[in-house]
Order: C-alpha cells, then sequence, then structure tokens
C-alpha cells in the first residue's frame, strides 16, 4: 500500500514523499523503475530487496538509493509487515536547486551510470523530521525542501570518494533549461504520436545533442523517459480507474496494444491485466 501524503510543485513537480507499507502475506510486488531518483529508508520490518538484479536483506535503518532506469522491488517481506519511508526526486530538482548548494560532479554522480554503493546503513533524524513535518506541508514546505537538500548533501558525501579521477560530464544553466523544456513538452504531450524530432525541436536543440544532453541529466534517453512515464501513467490508471485496458492504452500515448503490453511488462515485470488483478488483490 502507498500513501503519498506530500507532493512539491515548483516550475514543474520536483519531489514526491509517501510511505509504503507491504504485507508478509503477500509476494507480488512489481520489479520497476522510474525517472525520478529514489531514496528509500527502512522505518520497521526486514525483507529482501532487489537492486539490479542484486539481492540485500531489507532491515530498519538502511537508506537505498535507486537512480533512474534501474529495476527494483521487495519481491519478499519476512516480517510481519515491510514499512518504509520514500523520496521520489526529479532531475528537475536536483540540477536547478540542489547543484546551487551540492557540488555539480556529485549530482552527475548521482544521476549517472557510473558504479556506486546502494545501500547504506543511515541514522538520522532528517528523515523522521520531514515525515513529521509533511503531515502539515501548508506550514512546513520551506522547512521540508530545506530538510530534504540536506538529505541529498549527506547522501552525496557518503559518495565522495566515488568521485575522485572521474571525469563527470558538467552542465550550464542554457543546458538545463533546454532539457528541462524536452521534459515539459514530453510530460505534455504523452498521449500524443510525438517524435524526437519534435522533442528536439521544442528544445531547440539537435537530435543528437538531445540525446546526450538529456541522458547526462536525467539519467534516462528521452524515449526512455517517454516510455516510463507513459507507464506510469497507465499504472495509475490501471490502480485507480476501472477504464478498459485497451483504453488506457491508447489514452497513454500506446497506439498498438501489443506494444502497450510489451513495454508495460518490460517496466513492471508484468501484463497490464496481471497487474491490475494483483493490485485488486491487496484491496
Amino acid at each position: 500500500m502507498r500513501n503519498s501524503f506530500y507532493t512539491e510543485h515548483s516550475q514543474q513537480l520536483i519531489f514526491t514523499a509517501f510511505d509504503s507499507v507491504k504485507s508478509h502475506k503477500t509476494d507480488l510486488y512489481r520489479t520497476h523503475y522510474h525517472t525520478e531518483l529514489e531514496i528509500g529508508y527502512i522505518i520497521s520490518g526486514r525483507g529482501d530487496y532487489v537492486l539490479n538484479g542484486e539481492h540485500f536483506d531489507a532491515k530498519p535503518n538502511d537508506l537505498f538509493l535507486v537512480r533512474a532506469n534501474e529495476q527494483h522491488c521487495v519481491p519478499t517481506i519476512y516480517s510481519d509487515e515491510l514499512v518504509s519511508f520514500n523520496l521520489h526526486i526529479t532531475s528537475y530538482y536536483l540540477w536547478n536547486i540542489c547543484s546551487e548548494y551540492i557540488r555539480p560532479e556529485m549530482i552527475s554522480l548521482i544521476t549517472g551510470d557510473l558504479p556506486i554503493p546502494h545501500c547504506f546503513n543511515f541514522k538520522s533524524d532528517i528523515i523522521n523530521d520531514i515525515m513529521e513535518l509533511a503531515e502539515n506541508p501548508a506550514d512546513n514546505r520551506f522547512k521540508i525542501r530545506r530538510l530534504v537538500l540536506l538529505l541529498i548533501e549527506m547522501i552525496a558525501q557518503e559518495l565522495e570518494s566515488y568521485s575522485h579521477n572521474v571525469n563527470l560530464p558538467t552542465f550550464t544553466p542554457s543546458h538545463l533549461e533546454d532539457i528541462q523544456n524536452a521534459i515539459a513538452f514530453i510530460n505534455t504531450h504523452l498521449g500524443e504520436n510525438i517524435t524526437l524530432d519534435e522533442i528536439a525541436k521544442n528544445a531547440n536543440l539537435s537530435r543528437s545533442h538531445l540525446s546526450s544532453l538529456f541522458k547526462g541529466i536525467t539519467g534516462v534517453s528521452p524515449y526512455e523517459y517517454l516510455l516510463l512515464q507513459r507507464v506510469e501513467r497507465a499504472v495509475s490508471m490501471l490502480n485507480n480507474t476501472d477504464s478498459k485496458i485497451t483504453d488506457i492504452a491508447y489514452e497513454c500515448g500506446f497506439f498498438s496494444q501489443a506494444n502497450f503490453n510489451k513495454s508495460f511488462r518490460r517496466i513492471t515485470g508484468m501484463s497490464p491485466s496481471t497487474y491490475r488483478k494483483s493490485r485488486q488483490n491487496l484491496r
């Protein structure tokens, strides 16, 4: 069960905070990945956490760092429940806000594909403070932003040694603005048959320049970002509506049912119909 209790927007979505309670009685949790950086903190319980094929024993005070396009899931719960607090943080927040306080090469390390540790034993009051403040977001939004920034800074410090002797890419404010324009265009036209040429034109970039910048800043290619966002919208519709699967596919920009099924299975590990049934069984 996922309870989204705080979502922060600026010019674009910047991060979402939510808690997750997984039951010992259910072992059908989807392997998935997404476009945001995920920080997952285990509050209580014990389980098996799988990230990019590597198994971790998830226990209280463990913090998991999951970058864009990294597959992960919790297939086994050993306790009655596994309770976690999670943050999904967009590239917009990392590059437009965090980069003023955290060295850009460290953000490149967090969003990139160089080998880094994905699990830390993290005993800190910051996460508890964020959870407490998020219960009254209207009065605490700036405090929450500051604490999320501090949390990312602490993670960056944990990764500091991995940045030595590595040439990490740097990006100018103009690069960031161009990619944010591309992201905004994609998000606005998810249900349409848009092309890479149209995305590049909207961002005032060539196809090749768009592809290299987009991957460097977000961690995924423009096409993969588009696909992931379409599947995430489909997941939401499967969870929250009774719409026919064929209608969901079309509304999310998949104009072939076979293509929808193939893409959905690749990203979530199951077919749309199986996923919907698995969610119904959890209610």
